[in-house]
């Protein structure tokens, strides 16, 4: 914030700046204690490094039948080029790349997949599980299942009992697939790139103390590349947190246990996401980076979360929702996302489901809140971004509207003093904004911290604007592509010694950048 001009008396008006709440969402800080970037909820504005930016909207891109409910995106990617967009349904998967779709490609009974990619010499693959169902291959053509009669197939090693329609979680270790199956404190994994043949069991039930059932492995990249300081991570439902090194499973000469870690209970088992060179995992209590969680961090107590800032707001709707079907964390990393779905109601008999994002820019860390895009399932994919409800699958992060609907963007900035602790007076707003076309902002002053904005200070603030071949020549003033957009507007507020900016808009079609607010004040106004 700039300063303000010196006062030339008691009563003179001066012009004082805030910068837009680049440092985002803050429900973790005191009201008193926040920092003048941040805001107090900043709803549908995502945060960016020099401005805020209302966010973009989404549009259908394919449907199955009334009925379905799709709880999985699958997304397949080939080294040909060609992609495919899967949605699994309670009764199958369909193939929805090219839009609507009626036709299963592959039975089954439970929508709740877990998958990968993997190529090996023999092609591009995707391999899923859903712990009810037997495994799924589909090998850029066709879906089949897997078990210890197919073609391939998967057997475990002599003596053993292992069987596919109990795997469910599934991910990938140096080139080996891993599977954990249901009910277990063990995890199987199949010889070194390949897609199916022996499953080989390795026992954690001896390594963790609190029971439970493996929730989720993944892989956790030290060096940042898959060299050999990558290290294997298995958690429990408990939250107990394994940490191996090495690079073969069976030799216990070259993979070894680092240490045992105590993290809150995962959300789900799509708890972990890779963010670069690291790994974040979401938990009951906080999203945290493995780089930040275990080893010498967890042991010296600094521990820190990515979720620190809403700290507060993550944990009451943990707290109150931890059960319902829906938590997720996803990688965007084309706009430098990270988005953490939040239901918080699914009423299946009444086919209601309602969620939130907080959604985390990677770049700056700092954190907002979207809402209006009520989803069940997400998927970040071949650079674009996906999220299904019922039986609709939606394109996320495209367009200017909400399938045809105005997106709603409220923001209330962090206090301010303006410039000076004294009583004051602030008479006039003027948000600096960058728009391709008329917008209304409603605007409304709260002062020393309460919730105060009179109702005759909540005001419109629109400017027409003209756009080539639209207006009459000569009339009108053509802006191009956008403008930048910097009104004075009255506002009738209490006077205070701090003041926060409200601010609403309800735009369709609009690009919309929010870069400043400048304020003018008037000193020695009473309380």
């Amino acid at each position: 914030m700039r300063r303000a001009l010196p006062e030339s008396g008691a009563n003179s008006a001066r012009p004082a700046t805030m910068a837009a709440p680049i440092g985002g969402w803050n429900a973790n800080d005191s009201i008193a204690e926040m920092r003048e970037k941040d805001a107090v909820y900043l709803d549908n504005f995502f945060p960016r490094a020099s401005d805020v930016q209302l966010r973009k909207g989404f549009q259908r891109k394919a449907a199955l039948p009334d009925g379905d409910e799709i709880r999985t995106l699958m997304g397949y990617k080939a080294t040909n080029g060609i992609a495919k967009l899967f949605a699994a349904s309670q009764r199958g998967i369909f193939d929805v790349t090219n839009g609507n779709s009626s036709t299963i490609v592959s039975p089954a009974t439970n929508g709740n997949w877990q998958y990968t990619n993997i190529t090996t010499a023999g092609g591009s693959f995707i391999l899923a599980c859903n712990g009810v169902d037997k495994m799924k291959l589909y090998d850029g053509t066709t879906w089949k299942d897997l078990d210890g009669a197919s073609t391939p197939a998967i057997t475990p090693v002599t003596g053993a009992t292992f069987d596919t329609a109990k795997v469910a979680n599934i991910s990938k270790f140096k080139a080996r697939v891993i599977l954990c199956v249901k009910d277990s404190l063990s995890f199987w994994y199949l010889p070194n790139n390949a897609i199916a043949g022996v499953a080989t069991e390795f026992p954690l039930g001896a390594v963790f103390s609190k029971g439970g059932y493996l929730m989720a492995t993944t892989t956790w990249t030290i060096d940042g590349g898959e060299g050999p300081d990558d290290y294997f991570v298995a958690i429990t439902s408990e939250g107990e947190v394994a940490l191996y090194k090495g690079t073969d499973p069976s030799q216990s000469t070259t993979f070894s246990i680092v240490g045992i870690f105590q993290l809150a209970k995962p959300m789900s088992r799509r708890c972990f996401v890779k963010m670069e060179s690291d790994t974040a995992v979401i938990t009951q209590a906080a999203v945290y980076p493995l780089s930040r969680s275990l080893g010498k961090a967890y042991t010296e107590g600094k521990v820190v979360s990515l979720t620190r800032k809403i700290q507060r707001a993550y944990s009451d709707f943990a707290q109150q929702y931890a059960d319902l079907y829906g938590w997720q964390i996803t990688l965007f990393p084309e706009a430098s996302m990270l988005l953490v779905n939040v239901p918080i109601l699914n009423y299946p008999e009444r086919n209601i489901v309602y969620s939130y994002q907080f959604v985390m820019n990677t770049m700056t860390g700092a954190w907002c809140r979207f809402t209006g895009m009520h989803a069940e399932a997400w998927l970040a994919f071949d650079g674009k971004l996906y999220f299904a409800l019922h039986n609709d699958v939606n394109e996320a992060w495209t367009g200017m509207n909400d399938n045809g609907a105005a997106i709603v963007g409220v923001c209330k900035t962090a206090f301010s003093a303006l410039g000076s602790y004294s009583n004051k007076h602030v008479k006039m707003v003027r948000p600096i904004v960058q728009i391709d076309r008329s917008v209304t902002l409603k605007l409304g002053l709260d002062v020393d911290f309460a919730d105060n904005s009179r109702q005759a200070s909540v005001t419109n603030y629109a400017q027409a604007l003209s756009y080539w071949d639209q207006a009459e020549w000569n009339a009108a003033s053509w802006n191009g592509s956008s403008l930048t957009l910097s009104r004075w507007q009255s506002v009738n507020s209490r006077p205070g010694r701090t003041a926060a900016l409200r601010l609403r808009v309800e735009g369709k079609d609009v690009t919309m950048t929010w870069i400043a607010t400048d304020f003018l004040v008037e000193g020695g106004g009473l309380l």
